[in-house]
């Protein structure tokens, strides 16, 4: 995916993160090399479990996609104060501009993509609620993080599920670092010159931007994907306890506090599974 798009650094410039295996932009080159006819049979392109709810819902398909989900997939722009869109000149350099016309319209999350439909109410069992608006919302992180105050800047959080992460709201201000200068450091930089990404630090040490449903803001996030599989290991093997329960969660309390801060010096790399392994290193090898 590099050598096509130019370069590891291309595509940072053009998403503003390294997009790894586990990309959409990965997903969908796999599948024009090894389902070509994937394409022909497509109609629409969805990025998100919401969109495929919202399209029962609503009962027709519901092309959307909030900026939050976008900014996670590969396709998208680095958010900027007018959010973000379709990354369309990488999406040409890696041969894929044939999905342009399948992706999903950009919405709002304050915006309705349709109405809840007649045949939807009556399957939930309430068809007085027919008609009322549905919104697609941004994704879990976006929702998790408004949701529990860390929405504005000032407050960051954890969040810990099947996956996890560590998230926060801050100022969407473009990055200025070395990389982001002209060649001649002697001449003053002109305003139409594009910011450059992200410094290498926050995306190589697994440190994401996505955009934020206030443009002003983005979200800066490091995620694991093995959260809780990570907890119930450390449940089995260092406290016997096989049941997760509200009795377990309080066992593993008290034995974290009766530990000092550091463990000694115990180092454990949560990584399980193999998705968003450890920071990728040049001339290392993880074992």
């Amino acid at each position: 995916m590099a050598s096509l798009a130019g370069g590891e650094d291309a595509i940072v410039a053009a998403t503003g993160m390294r997009q790894g295996p586990t990309s959409v932009l990965a997903k969908l080159l796999w599948l024009q090399r090894h389902q070509p006819h994937a394409l022909k049979e497509a109609s629409s392109l969805l990025l998100g479990a919401h969109a495929y709810v919202c399209s029962h819902l609503i009962g027709r398909p519901a092309r959307v996609v909030d900026s939050t989900t976008l900014s996670t997939t590969g396709l998208a722009t680095c958010p900027n104060a007018n959010g973000v869109s379709y990354a369309s000149d990488l999406l040409h350099s890696l041969g894929l501009s044939h999905w342009l016309p399948l992706l999903p319209d950009i919405l709002p999350p304050t915006q309705s993509c349709g109405a809840l439909s007649v045949e939807a109410a009556e399957r939930m069992g309430a068809r007085h609620l027919a008609g009322i608006p549905v919104f697609h919302s941004c994704g879990d992180l976006g929702a998790s993080a408004v949701g529990c105050g860390a929405g504005l800047p000032g407050t960051e959080y954890i969040y810990l599920g099947t996956s996890g992460w560590v998230a926060g709201s801050f100022p969407n201000q473009p990055s200025r670092h070395p990389a982001s200068q002209p060649h001649d450091q002697g001449s003053p930089r002109l305003a139409s010159q594009p910011l450059a990404p992200p410094p290498p630090l926050a995306w190589s040490q697994g440190v994401f931007t996505l955009a934020h449903p206030d443009p002003s803001l983005v979200f800066r996030t490091a995620p694991i994907m093995t959260a809780g599989g990570n907890y119930k290991w450390a449940l089995n093997t260092l406290l016997n306890i096989a049941d997760v329960s509200e009795a377990a969660f309080h066992a593993a309390d008290v034995a974290a506090l009766s530990v000092p801060a550091g463990s000694g010096g115990l180092l454990y790399l949560p990584f399980l599974n193999g998705d968003s392994p450890p920071p990728r290193t040049h001339g290392h090898s993880w074992s």
